[in-house]
């Protein structure tokens, strides 16, 4: 992906993360409004709608600054420790330290099917979680391909967008179908090796369809979103393959 594509998905997430936000704190935001007009012309008894109002725009603020860990805390993550997981880290590292995209935090999920997906609500702070499967089934360049695709992910803050539809469900219509082509191409671009990708994604099928769907309120967060047909997926796989 060139740097005028990145920068141009990074402007469109950015503009998915503000409306998300106005999403989640307008209603209670209105409220308080509301509450103090009605304060004004007829008195101090309406004192409690603003005070309800207030309290709603707190949770909805603690929603937002919270969403990768509730996300994470879904999907049943833990740290992957780097002496259980050393090859991971090396692989994150060396990607990360070749192109300048922020390191994150890495998670497992004890899952057999092969997968991964990033969270944040800082782009410069995301999370990356892969399941147990992708770690134990992949090779060397399948692993790294994944996880380069996840990175690109991350350079273009998807992992933010990500979070919040986890805790605002609308927002997941506003995820563009072509997310993951361009992530697919983003990988590439890192890596330089299409078949590692191919066959991580190969195994991410095969795994989905043993396995079944990811839980709807976390499918898009997955390399291959459970709301995507197998037949786009293997579209992808053909692609990469060709490349």
């Amino acid at each position: 992906m060139v740097d005028d594509e990145v920068l141009e998905e990074v402007a469109r997430n950015r503009e998915r993360t503000i409306r998300g936000r106005a999403l989640l704190l307008a209603p209670p935001g209105a409220l308080v409004l509301l509450g103090l007009v009605l304060t004004v012309l007829l008195g101090p008894a309406l004192l409690l709608l603003v005070l309800a109002g207030l309290g709603g725009v707190a949770f909805g603020v603690d929603r937002i600054r919270h969403a990768d860990r509730r996300a994470l805390a879904l999907l049943g993550a833990t740290p992957a420790a780097e002496e259980t997981f050393p090859r991971l880290h090396n692989l994150v590292d060396g990607l990360c330290a070749s192109t300048g995209i922020p390191r994150p935090d890495l998670y497992v999920v004890n899952d057999a099917a092969p997968d991964a997906c990033t969270v944040a609500v800082d782009p410069r702070a995301p999370s990356l979680v892969v399941t147990s499967g992708a770690v134990e089934s992949l090779s060397v360049v399948e692993l790294e391909g994944l996880v380069a695709q996840q990175l690109a992910h991350i350079r273009v803050h998807d992992p933010v967008v990500g979070a919040l539809a986890v805790v605002l469900p609308p927002l997941r219509s506003q995820l563009p179908d072509l997310r993951e082509w361009q992530a697919d191409r983003g990988a590439i671009a890192i890596t330089r090796y299409p078949p590692g990708l191919a066959g991580a994604l190969e195994k991410v099928l095969a795994g989905r369809s043993a396995a079944g769907v990811h839980p709807p309120a976390l499918a898009h967060l997955w390399t291959g979103p459970a709301a995507v047909s197998s037949a786009a997926l293997e579209v992808r796989i053909d692609a990469l393959r060709e490349l």
